[in-house]
């Protein structure tokens, strides 16, 4: 097992004067089946993630520290606090925002990740996984099982396609049998986000931290689907993201009323 690429990640603006670091979805790695995106976002009060629409794909967030609100124009009120995960199936059509609670910063990380073309227009659905929910093992590290399989034990949330999400908490060497990607988050004086890519070897990887590391470890399947993508829609084809767009502007197949809600929030 070796690495083949690594990157650092780009920093972009988003939201309401919120900094989002982009380890996968900008210049430096554009898309790696079915990953879409990878964002990396530590924000506060007045800073936010307002109303907006998604279709086609899922998201799938982990919440690292702090705490956040999301709503969305279906009512659904949830918060997320240090640990939590959610992962959201957009389906054909979603819109929600997301703000930081109380006074300390919130940090998160948010993967989108591509659907099917024929799961793509389902109902919006949610999974949602508390800290202290989710599988673990422990042997002189923490590791929790997000989503796909560990050893013996099977992520809480349930992805679409096939990812194995794991979260890994380290203070010193150890080693991890890694498959596909590896994301690594480090503290010093503040979080820094770097993102390598392993070949696709099955093997074990030593992983050394001078101090208390996360490291968020994915591996997945390429799904060789055709993706078009436009802001924050996902399809298959050209003439399914002018549908999307056109859904949208008149409030129809999955997106019926959601202007009110975008412009209460």
């Amino acid at each position: 097992m070796i690495i083949v690429k690594k990157t650092a990640c780009e920093e972009t603006s988003d939201g309401i004067d919120c900094t989002v670091y982009r380890a996968i979805g900008g210049d430096g790695m554009h898309y790696m089946d079915p990953i879409l995106l990878l964002d990396w976002c530590q924000f506060k009060r007045p800073q936010s993630f307002p109303a907006h629409p998604h279709r086609g794909f899922e998201s799938l967030t982990l919440c690292l520290g702090g705490s956040m609100r999301q709503r969305d124009f279906l009512g659904n009120d949830y918060v997320l606090e240090q640990g939590d995960v959610q992962l959201v199936s957009h389906a054909r059509g979603m819109v929600s925002g997301s703000e930081p609670l109380g006074d300390e910063c919130c940090t998160c990380v948010q993967f989108w990740i591509n659907t099917p073309r024929e799961w793509k227009m389902l109902p919006p659905q949610y999974q949602y996984g508390k800290r202290h929910q989710i599988p673990t093992v422990s042997n002189g590290y923490t590791l929790s099982v997000v989503s796909g399989r560990y050893l013996h034990l099977e992520g809480i949330l349930k992805p679409m396609c096939d990812v194995d999400l794991w979260i890994l908490e380290i203070e010193q060497s150890t080693f991890v049998h890694v498959l596909f990607m590896i994301v690594a988050i480090r503290r010093r004086e503040e979080y820094l986000l770097e993102t390598c890519f392993m070949d696709n070897t099955p093997g074990t990887l030593e992983i050394t931290a001078s101090e208390k590391a996360i490291v968020v470890i994915v591996s997945c399947k390429p799904t060789l689907e055709p993706v078009m993508h436009r802001g924050p829609f996902v399809m298959s084809t050209e003439g399914e993201l002018r549908q999307a767009i056109m859904d949208l502007q008149n409030q129809r197949n999955g997106f019926e009323g959601t202007r009110a809600f975008m412009d209460a929030f």
